[in-house]
């Protein structure tokens, strides 16, 4: 991590009971601003002296005078110069630090120019970046023509800065960096934009309400996989999908809990909730064991409504432009448009599981081994789709997804009257074949 840590020992010997003093080595300027140090009265001058040049100073002096005074504590004391204070570091020198040396049990941060000042706490901070992505283009060939991610990106920030900020407790929300393009574009319509929020609030109680929602969900989640798990029953793919959403929610750490998040939840569960009313409708005596889809959406609701209480979201769109038509919306990146397909190829995955599951009998050995292949190519398809955007590419998942399809096809003729679910899906798994090769 490039920490530099020294141990003191103390008397007792006891090494699962030390106390850590650090100061960070970093400073808001960017390399190569601090040429010269100036001294005046007896003063030092110099940009980043006091945040906090003078904190790692003042490590070395407390060292030198416990020598000089020939003083030993009771306790071990680590010294540490930490790195990554500053800027998207987000305190992760110190949280390394801390992670790596459990025996730590209290720590003293020495940073800013008070010297006369003690802080017992101090509020929460995220710093999130975001990325507004578009085609590119030429300013004036293409004006009109195509999104501008420039442009999403100023009017997300005027919407963000509009939102209501409580005054108690305490809560902060800035811009922090807004570009795109450069100089070298100055002609041009970005391909991209970035934008660097920072908010801060002191209040914990926020954080565990959602903390306590989010378990609440998962565990209704839970619940209610747990009452369709029997291997008796033909609901075995509705059990995997409601086990793997409440695993995927208790697994979320709460700085990436969005409402967005949620939602996405919510509607696979809906799709879920649609597969077992129809499955009722075949045998209305299992309804009481579907009973629990219910509570599981309720607690997702209102994980939903508390955060959207939290943030007090406003819905915003370009002037001029009517529903569904937001291009310069960071929705309709690459990552947002893969996001989809991940999802819609998600679900007509699990309406394939659940048919075969209802075939049974009426799959032959070799047809059954054909389309749980089937199931394992869509499964991959949707895994790289959160790659596309990036590294990966669409290539892959075209060809899995065109595999998919040939096969699906294949064993629904084979079927004949009983084969036309297959069918149906097979033409949905097709659908976006276009839009995968025109990105290759």
């Amino acid at each position: 991590m490039g920490n530099v840590t020294g141990l003191r020992l103390g008397r007792l010997g006891d090494r699962s009971d030390t106390v850590a003093i650090e100061a960070h080595m970093d400073t808001v300027f960017p390399k190569g601003t601090v040429n010269r140090v100036l001294e005046r009265e007896g003063i030092l001058y110099a940009p980043g002296i006091s945040d906090n040049t003078r904190g790692l100073a003042l490590l070395w002096g407390v060292l030198e005078a416990l020598r000089a005074g020939g003083l030993q504590t009771k306790r071990d004391i680590l010294f540490a110069a930490t790195v990554q204070e500053e800027g998207l570091g987000g305190l992760s020198g110190l949280r390394h630090l801390l992670d790596s040396h459990g025996e730590v049990r209290q720590c003293i941060t020495v940073d800013g120019p008070d010297a006369d000042v003690v802080v017992t706490g101090g509020p929460g901070i995220r710093t999130l970046e975001v990325t507004f992505s578009g085609a590119g283009g030429h300013a004036y060939k293409h004006c009109g023509e195509i999104g501008n991610p420039a442009h999403a990106a100023a009017r997300a920030a005027a919407a963000m800065l509009r939102l209501p900020l409580p005054k108690a407790p305490k809560t902060t929300f800035e811009v922090t960096v807004l570009d795109s393009g450069g100089m070298s574009g100055v002609n041009a319509i970005p391909a991209s934009a970035r934008m660097v929020l920072n908010y801060r609030s002191s209040s914990m109680e926020a954080l565990l309400r959602l903390d306590e929602s989010i378990r609440a969900a998962a565990e209704a989640g839970r619940a209610a996989a747990g009452k369709l798990q029997d291997p008796g029953l033909p609901y075995g793919y509705i059990a995997d999908e409601i086990a793997e959403i409440a695993r995927r929610l208790s697994d979320m750490p709460l700085e990436e809990v969005t409402v967005t998040a949620l939602e996405d939840f919510r509607f696979r569960l809906d799709a879920i909730a649609f597969a077992a009313r129809m499955d009722v409708l075949r045998q209305p005596s299992h309804k009481p064991l579907f009973d629990g889809i219910q509570e599981f959406q309720n607690r997702l609701d209102d994980c939903v409504e508390f955060l959207q209480s939290l943030s007090r979201e406003v819905e915003w769109k370009p002037e001029g432009e009517s529903e569904g038509t937001q291009e310069d919306s960071p929705e309709r990146g690459p990552v947002k448009l893969y996001g989809d397909l991940a999802m819609q190829e998600g679900m007509l995955l699990f309406w394939l599981k659940g048919e075969i599951q209802k075939l049974g009998a009426l799959l032959e050995e070799p047809q059954r081994a054909a389309l749980e292949g089937v199931c394992d190519r869509m499964a991959k398809a949707v895994e790289l789709c959160g790659n596309a955007a990036g590294e990966t590419g669409p290539g892959e998942i075209l060809r899995l997804l065109q595999a998919a399809y040939e096969e699906l096809a294949a064993r629904a003729g084979e079927l004949g009257e009983y084969g036309g679910a297959l069918a149906y899906i097979a033409e949905e798994v097709k659908g976006p074949f276009p839009y995968l090769a025109a990105d290759r």
